[in-house]
Formats: C-alpha cells, sequence, structure tokens
C-alpha cells in the first residue's frame, strides 16, 4: 500500500511526522516547511515524496520563471532544508567556428538555440540562424551549406498555426536571415 504525505518524517530534524495543510508540508518539531507550489507549479504527492525522503526529484518541466518564462528542473533540499533547482547540464558543442558571418566576416559559432555570429558583443553583428526553422532541427551541416550560399532541403515544416508544409532553405544575402521557398505539394490544384 503506498504511504500517503501523513506518513512523511520531517527530513531535517527526522523526529516527527510532517502536517499536511492544504499549501503547505510543516513540522511540528524543527518548524521545516515547504510549499505544496514551487514557481506556479504544483507538486504531486509522489514528487514531495522523493523530495522529502530522498533530497530531490526527477527533471520536472513546467516550472515558470518570474520573468514568464517556463523552465525545466530538479527540486533539491539544501543544508538547510531550502529548495534549490537543479539545472541540467547544456549541451556542449563543437568550439570550432561553422563559417563566416555573411554579415561582418566573423566566425559563425554553434549555440545551444541559434548558428550565430562570435562578434556580436563587440560589434553589435545580429547574424543568427536558429536551429528550429518551424519543426525542423536545422543541424551544423546544414548551417555550414546555407553560410556558403548552397539552397538546402525540402523539409517537412509546420507552421506556427499547426499548418503542415514543405519548403527549402536559403539565405538571404542582404539580411542573413534563413528563407523559405515553398514547395508547392498539389501544382495545378487551388
Amino acid at each position: 500500500m503506498a504511504k500517503t504525505l501523513e506518513e512523511l518524517s520531517c527530513p531535517m530534524c527526522r523526529r516527527a511526522e510532517l502536517e499536511v495543510l492544504e499549501d503547505l508540508l510543516q513540522c511540528p518539531e524543527c518548524n521545516w516547511s515547504m510549499w505544496r507550489e514551487v514557481a506556479h507549479r504544483p507538486l504531486k504527492d509522489g514528487e514531495i515524496r522523493s523530495l522529502v525522503q530522498e533530497g530531490r526529484t526527477k527533471l520536472l518541466s513546467g516550472f515558470t520563471a518570474k520573468s514568464g518564462k517556463a523552465f525545466s528542473a530538479v527540486l533539491a533540499l539544501g543544508d538547510e532544508g531550502e529548495i534549490k533547482f537543479g539545472f541540467p547540464p547544456r549541451p556542449e558543442f563543437d568550439p570550432a567556428p561553422v563559417g563566416a558571418c555573411p554579415l561582418c566576416g566573423g566566425d559563425v559559432i554553434e549555440r545551444e538555440k541559434s548558428f550565430s555570429c562570435a562578434n556580436w558583443k563587440e560589434t553589435h553583428c545580429e547574424f543568427a540562424i536558429w536551429k528550429d526553422q518551424a519543426g525542423h532541427a536545422l543541424k551544423r551541416d546544414e548551417a555550414a551549406s546555407l553560410m556558403r550560399g548552397a539552397v538546402i532541403g525540402p523539409f517537412a515544416m509546420r507552421s506556427r498555426s499547426g499548418k503542415r508544409f514543405r519548403a527549402r532553405l536559403r539565405l538571404d544575402k542582404e539580411t542573413g536571415k534563413a528563407v523559405y521557398e515553398f514547395i508547392d505539394e498539389h501544382p495545378g490544384r487551388r
């Protein structure tokens, strides 16, 4: 039979069972407490149980930062019983340049969400090719091909409204932006 939250021992003093209130868990011995909602995300009983018994949760999604941005994190108990966020390691990228920036001539490097100019801080160069191109995850070699002037694709893509389409990608030489060349799947049909 599964334990209820009422049967959880305090993670700090280990002497008392936690009192379970509507929005709060609290220890009657040492006054340790935790909210049942963290960063605008209600915690499920199993997540609370993992945090209290094991000192951490698995990776959880659905948190909202003060800026309004959604994020995922592991919750862990600190030495003083405070709840801390743990973040998964950021992916490592090949430090070698992907190619030359078509706008300023600097190196284009791979970042988490884009391939962008390494000179952006010094020269305010705004060149960036976003990795997410209407649902197509742009690869390093595809970005390099775009910067060499190639047209790549076709790719199956999806608009913001959810409509599916097929398109090729090319780089606009003047703006440095990725441009879609739409493919008519049904020529002659209106």
